[in-house]
């Protein structure tokens, strides 16, 4: 059975204008839809254009450049709201061709057919576009997206590929997607004690002249540390970028890494590199049914806890 994660990421609206002046679209404002020179609709907030979004690739789309192919479809029932942000739950379809292969039976090993390069195995799933609600202070900019994955398989790219495209061409806006809160999901993982290894790099500069590389790199890999408040305070500050070296038993290093157990499988996170990392969440094995399909309302109401974590600790203004 595929273990279950969702990739999360951040997004914002830049207007395109051609005085080139940096101006980024409030989500809960209204949004003109263009086809031309002439103004064909308006759309009240940000929520409705990705409800246009869903609506418009219901119909199979073939990503020829990339062997895909792309529909998605949206039930009302699953859009909503809370008291701090609005919801759209909405399943995307997806799979790729271009080698033709068989299907075989896991229990029987017998083939049950064959598929063409024209053929692809399309899989579903979930997406999640949060957009929190303006309040006495915040003129909201900055909303979320959840992806489901399965194992290796998701949609991120190609959704947001679409999306940029749709809202380009339809609303003359730049989709801006970016990382989401990544010192507090380290903050979660050391919360959930989900830390396996420290690893420590230090770059090296011969003393050999004749060295004609003259560099090199040493890799210190430590296991079952015990996590103490101070040891996690470090790495968090190394992680936030106040310190460019980190310290262990009085010897500076210039990498540090980590390597997590996120939904059964392990990741190296890199903390000097942080605000480049990409938010893979683990996704509980008790949303799972025994067919491999996924639990819907559940899972909806662990993506919304899941947002409004995040949510309580963004800027969510320009």
């Amino acid at each position: 059975m595929y273990n279950l994660s969702v990739t999360a990421c951040s997004f914002k609206f830049r207007k395109k204008n051609k005085k080139r002046i940096d101006v980024i679209q409030n989500l809960n404002d209204s949004f003109i839809y263009k086809e031309g020179s002439n103004i064909e609709k308006i759309f009240s907030s940000a929520e409705d254009i990705f409800i246009d979004f869903f609506e418009t690739f219901i119909d199979y789309k073939n990503d020829s450049e990339d062997k895909k192919l792309f529909s998605c479809s949206l039930d009302k029932n699953d859009i909503g709201e809370t008291k701090y942000f609005n919801y759209i739950l909405a399943t995307v379809h997806s799979g790729s061709y271009g080698f033709p292969s068989k299907i075989i039976d896991s229990d029987t090993k017998e083939e049950i057919m064959k598929t063409t390069n024209k053929q692809a195995p399309v899989k579903d799933f979930y997406v999640l576009v949060i957009i929190p609600k303006d309040n006495n202070t915040v003129k909201v900019v900055k909303g979320l997206l959840f992806f489901q994955n399965i194992g290796q398989y998701g949609v991120k790219t190609i959704t947001t590929k679409y999306l940029s495209n749709h809202f380009s061409e339809n609303f003359n806006l730049t989709t801006i997607c970016g990382n989401i809160a990544p010192s507090i999901f380290v903050e979660k993982l050391f919360k959930n004690s989900a830390i396996r290894d420290l690893i420590l790099v230090k770059n090296l500069v011969s003393d050999d002249e004749a060295d004609k590389k003259g560099y090199g790199k040493e890799t210190r890999t430590l296991t079952k540390l015990k996590w103490t408040e101070s040891r996690i305070k470090k790495l968090k500050n190394f992680a936030s970028g106040s310190c460019y070296t980190y310290e262990f038993e009085g010897i500076q290093y210039d990498q540090t890494k980590i390597c997590a157990n996120i939904g059964g499988r392990y990741r190296i996170i890199d903390l000097h590199n942080i605000e480049r990392l990409s938010i893979i969440e683990p996704i509980p094995d008790e949303y799972l049914l025994a067919d491999g399909t996924v639990k819907k309302q559940e899972l909806l109401e662990y993506f919304k806890n899941l947002a409004q974590e995040y949510i309580d600790t963004m800027c969510l203004g320009d």
